[in-house]
């Protein structure tokens, strides 16, 4: 028996991503201004983008640039111009939304894959094919199958594939059986009806 994965409710799976960006900006906090903790913020921001939505997940890297500010500021950090952090933090903000509602679309598509192999394969089974070298009368035209009989060559392939039949009678079987009224006039028609 296969083991199910733990998957969370995407009020659960935001949940969990903004607890995880507030302990990693604490973490980014009191390891001080010289190590960098930026990288770690994706980890919530994927999180989110695959479990929840790509909104959820851009509103989380707003957040996650709100908790990477508040940490750099309180750290300690100090820019030679007041806008060079907000520049950063802005620079963050557009990595963590690219990252997060891409990974919310890499999910998306996944799904959509997952679906239409689910329908490929449902398709596939559905779909009877015929292969391989069918051993066929040279007189009557039976067919012989798995177990040794003989059958005609409608209920061969009917049972085998999704083909009906329709009967007709060709030319050449019709000027042979029915001479009467086979004329040599309508041997010179195409099969449209038209002279050739």
């Amino acid at each position: 028996m296969k083991k199910q994965l733990f998957i969370p409710s995407p009020f659960g799976a935001t949940l969990i991503g903004l607890l995880l960006l507030l302990v990693i900006g604490l973490l980014d906090y009191l390891t001080g201004a010289e190590l960098g903790f930026f990288v770690f913020y994706y980890i919530p921001l994927i999180f989110v983008g695959w479990y929840v939505n790509a909104r959820m997940a851009v509103f989380c890297s707003f957040f996650a640039a709100a908790v990477w500010l508040s940490a750099d500021s309180l750290a300690g950090h100090v820019y030679t111009a007041w806008f060079v952090g907000l520049w950063n933090d802005a620079v963050r903000l557009t990595s963590f939304i690219i990252v997060s509602v891409a990974f919310s679309r890499l999910k998306r598509q996944f799904e959509k894959e997952q679906r239409l192999n689910a329908e490929l394969t449902k398709a596939l089974r559905e779909v009877k094919k015929l292969s391989g070298l069918l051993p066929i009368c040279a007189s009557c035209k039976k067919i012989r199958d798995d177990r040794g009989y003989w059958n005609q060559i409608e209920s061969y392939i009917r049972e085998r594939s999704e083909a009906e039949f329709s009967h007709g009678i060709c030319p050449d079987c019709a000027r042979k059986l029915y001479p009467e009224f086979y004329t040599e006039d309508e041997a010179d028609k195409t099969p449209d009806g038209e002279r050739e």
